[in-house]
């Protein structure tokens, strides 16, 4: 399922190195001027993240995103209580 999300660069950079465990050549959207990553999350499952001005779109299981940011939050909650 396609969703937008909203974060920063630096979420998003903690989100793509924990979501995919095989980058696969992204030849589908190699016409696009956009940055696309696709390829297999650690579910097994293919999922596609594309970088926009404000986030990224997955076309994946949100639930894998959700799982990841939700870990973020506990860390970031560790570090300061």
């Amino acid at each position: 399922m396609l969703r937008e999300y909203a974060c920063s660069r630096r979420e998003l950079s903690c989100i793509i190195g924990n979501l995919f465990t095989e980058i696969e050549p992204p030849c589908d959207g190699c016409a696009a001027d956009e940055i696309q990553i696709t390829g297999r999350t650690y579910s097994g499952a293919r999922a596609v993240l594309t970088i926009t001005e404000h986030g990224f779109r997955f076309d994946g299981d949100a639930a894998e995103v959700e799982r990841i940011r939700e870990r973020r939050r506990l860390l970031r909650a560790g570090r300061t209580g």
